[in-house]
């Protein structure tokens, strides 16, 4: 038997995917909008975090939070019949947002033990390292060019972010993180 409303929704209705930056790591948003039926879902790593179906108004926005981000998307309609999509994050433009945050977060992602993968986030803001989305305990120590954060990782791994100020005006923190005193290249999300 087959039903006539699939749960999944058509890969054509998916408008917007943004990855974006938190403390607790890189969160992927996807936006699916049916146009012709109005619907409305909001993905955030793949779980779907809201859902509308049969909206009649098809601009307007869409509000939710990501962790206690709070976070909408504007849809606007723009010449041709076709939409613009927006997101907003904190009160900032999806645009702003990732110019302000690529200066405050510094973030790995690795793996470390065969399966075991880690994704270190660095809040220069705070000074605060975060291990798979939890605060871990640090000691720090001052350097020639800084200072430096060691933590562990693991049971297996001794783990530090090498802090420098040289060019804060320009770039913010500069920061490397060493895992058993090997440099671990910064992720760029692609």
């Amino acid at each position: 038997m087959r039903s006539a409303a699939s749960p999944t929704p058509v890969v054509a209705d998916l408008v917007a995917i943004w990855h974006v930056k938190l403390p607790d790591g890189v969160h992927r948003v996807e936006f699916v909008h049916g146009t012709t039926s109005g619907r409305r879902v909001v993905k955030i790593d793949g779980q779907e975090l809201r859902r509308k179906n049969y909206m009649f108004k098809l601009v307007g926005k869409e509000e939710f939070n990501i962790g206690g981000t709070p976070c909408y998307i504007s849809i606007e309609a723009v010449p041709s019949m076709r939409y613009q999509y927006k997101l907003h994050v904190n009160g900032q433009t999806y645009e702003r947002y990732e110019e302000t945050t690529a200066k405050n977060y510094k973030i790995w992602k690795f793996p470390a033990t065969g399966v075991t993968m880690y994704q270190i986030v660095f809040d220069t803001q705070t000074l605060e390292i975060r291990v798979n989305g939890n605060v871990v305990e640090t000691s720090s120590d001052f350097t020639d060019t800084g200072s430096q954060l060691s933590f562990a990782l693991g049971l297996d791994f001794a783990a530090s972010v090498r802090i420098s100020t040289a060019n804060f005006q320009r770039t913010g923190l500069s920061a490397v993180l060493l895992v058993d005193n090997q440099e671990i290249p910064i992720h760029h999300e692609s």
